[in-house]
Parts: structure tokens; sequence; C-alpha cells
């Protein structure tokens, strides 16, 4: 019989060394960052920060209480995302973007948000569906207020490309999608954008209020059914509705929700 194999117990390593070694710090700066890159980005989204603003490192980190280096990896990636420009010794500036540009996307738009419902359909549950009919439906109160609105019309986007468990496509999407929200909540902020960019916020607004075909209903109501057909049709039609109202009739419509939803008496 050989000579019994001895267990050394680990060496100890002072504190120092271990936080030297241990990831953990990276970690949490990546988790910093990551956090504070969705609190910008929404905050661009829902319009705090308007189309062409500067934003400042050292207001951002009295802002938020982080670090300028966690400042500075989120601001990198809203600049991938392209929702921020990087002027040359001068900062980063949330994006401008024309008709023009909004009108190339989408078409893309329309492609990645069709093949989105078809993928999330594979891998719809019935609690998935329960949560979609809620926001769909709480869409259509009219008393919701137009900031609560738009978050579930966010939050109902964003559950069908979580639900197509595919990361590049909701990369993608994010992307696509970005420039929309930008000018849509810029359009009753700022100047910048002309009438027919306003199409893109109001005459959405306009539609889920009055309930209107092309709003999100038809694409849930297709979902939960599990029609990806009907459903790419009706996502489709809800996209492309915002720049089929003549103008006659997009001028009655956007004069009468400002009257009614931004100067109430």
């Amino acid at each position: 019989m050989g000579a019994p194999t001895l267990i050394m117990p680990p060496a100890k390593t002072s504190k120092k060394a271990r936080r030297t070694q241990s990831p953990a710090q990276p970690r949490q700066k990546d988790y910093l960052a990551e956090r504070t890159y969705k609190r910008l980005r929404e905050k661009i989204y829902t319009g705090g920060y308007r189309p062409g603003e500067h934003l400042k490192e050292e207001v951002l980190v009295e802002e938020f209480g982080a670090s300028r280096s966690v400042i500075r990896q989120a601001l990198t990636y809203l600049t991938a995302e392209g929702l921020l420009v990087d002027r040359p010794k001068i900062g980063k500036f949330v994006a401008e973007f024309t008709e023009e540009l909004i009108a190339k996307l989408v078409p893309i738009r329309i492609a990645l948000e069709q093949l989105a419902v078809k993928e999330a359909i594979t891998n719809l549950k019935d609690d998935d569906i329960r949560e979609l009919r809620a926001i769909s439906e709480n869409l259509q109160k009219p008393q919701e207020s137009l900031a609560d609105q738009d978050a579930l019309d966010v939050s109902l986007h964003r559950k069908i490309w979580s639900l197509t468990g595919n990361d590049e496509l909701e990369k993608l999407l994010i992307r696509v999608v970005g420039p929309f929200h930008i000018v849509s909540n810029g359009t009753l902020a700022s100047p910048y954008y002309r009438r027919n960019a306003a199409a893109i916020s109001v005459q959405q607004v306009l539609l889920e209020r009055e309930k209107h075909a092309a709003g999100h209903q038809p694409i849930v109501d297709a979902l939960c059914k599990r029609d990806a057909e009907g459903a790419a049709k009706a996502m489709a039609a809800h996209i492309a509705a915002n720049y089929e109202a003549p103008d006659e009739d997009f001028s009655k419509s956007v004069g009468g929700f400002l009257k009614k939803y931004l100067h109430p008496r």
C-alpha cells in the first residue's frame, strides 16, 4: 500500500490580492454601464433628451450618480446603436433623423418585425398570450396618458422580439426602431421635425385611441391564434399606416389631438 496522498489546504491570499484577482469589479462595471445605458436610452426614446441635444459627461455623472467611465461606456453603446452621434472635440449629441432616412428604414423595419412575429409564434405560451392581450387592451383605454401609451407600445413590440429567442434579430430591431422613437417623441417637443414626420407619433396615437384597424389589436389577435401570415400582414399594415393619411385628414387629426391632449381646457 503506497503512502497516503496529502491534500493540502488552498493557500491563503490577502484581501488585496483577492480584489486584484476577482473578476467581480469588471462585471460590476459592465452591469452599471448596461443599466445606465438602458436608462439613457429610455430617456432618449421618451423625449427626455431632444434631437440634437448635447449630452455632457459631467452632467450625466451628476444626474445618474455614476462614474465617468461608466457614463462613457453607456454613451459608447448608444453611439453604436446610432442613437447618438460623435462630434470630434465636442462630444456626444442625440441623433437627428430626417424624414428621408425614416422612409428608408420603414421597409427594413417591416421586414424585421414580420420575421419577429413569425419566430415569436413558435415560442408562444399561454402566459405570453395573456400578457400580450393585457398590453393590447390597455393600449385602447382612452384614459391612458401619452407617456403611458408610448411605454405600452414599446413593451408590446419588445415582448414580441423577446419571444423570438433570437438575440441577433433583437439587436437589429433595436437599432432600426430606435430612430422611430426619437422622431415620434421629438416631434412633440422640437420644431426640428416637419409635419409629415409628426405622423409617426401623433397618427399612431390616434390610430390606437380610435381602435383603428391598423392598431396593435390585429397583430395580437393573429399572434394568439398562431397565425403567422396574418400576424405578418397586420404588422406591415400597422407600421405603414402612419404614412398613408392624406394631408387634409392629417391636419384635422393632429389639430384635434393637440387641442385635446396637449392643451386641455
